[in-house]
């Protein structure tokens, strides 16, 4: 597959443990059931974001089946940034139905969360594979953080 047919919009929200302190948030921590700190400073990529998008453009490819179908959207998923800054691999993960009902996402975007399942898993494999982070800081001293991350899904 092409990878420069991929268009891709990439936005790293606010980490669900709350950088904001909204009753969604509180919400949200309530059903991942994580008892982490909230940061002062949120994760970020090393190297920075012009780096983590050279990364997924390079790694991502759109799935053959949502390629064929004509299927376009938005995916969520779930991660988790260590203390050293590496994924944790195995919370790498697309949102519930229920995750996604927490977040305010407008109407007009299609979410393809539980209807495109190759979507999910590519953005899963993606991301399992994410070069490391600077972790989220809280005090000066890095702690664990789990971040929301809605990609775009989008066909030129």
């Amino acid at each position: 597959m092409r990878k420069s047919t991929l268009v891709f919009i990439f936005l790293l929200l606010a980490s669900l443990t709350g950088w904001t302190q909204s009753s969604k948030n509180s919400e949200l921590k309530e059903v991942f059931k994580d008892n982490f700190p909230i940061p002062d400073t949120p994760p970020e990529p090393k190297g920075g974001y012009k780096k983590l998008y050279k990364y997924i453009k390079k790694t991502i490819r759109y799935p053959n089946e949502a390629l064929q179908k004509g299927i376009e959207g938005k995916v969520y998923i779930t991660l988790i940034i260590n203390e050293d800054g590496n994924v944790d691999k195995s919370s790498v993960r697309p949102l519930t139905e229920e995750e996604l009902s927490l977040l305010t996402i407008p109407k007009q975007v299609y979410i393809l969360n539980g209807k495109c399942f190759e979507c999910e898993e590519e953005l899963v494999r993606v991301f399992r594979g994410s070069p490391i982070w600077i972790a989220a800081s809280k005090n000066g001293s890095p702690v664990k953080s789990r971040m929301t991350i809605p990609f775009n899904f989008k066909y030129n």
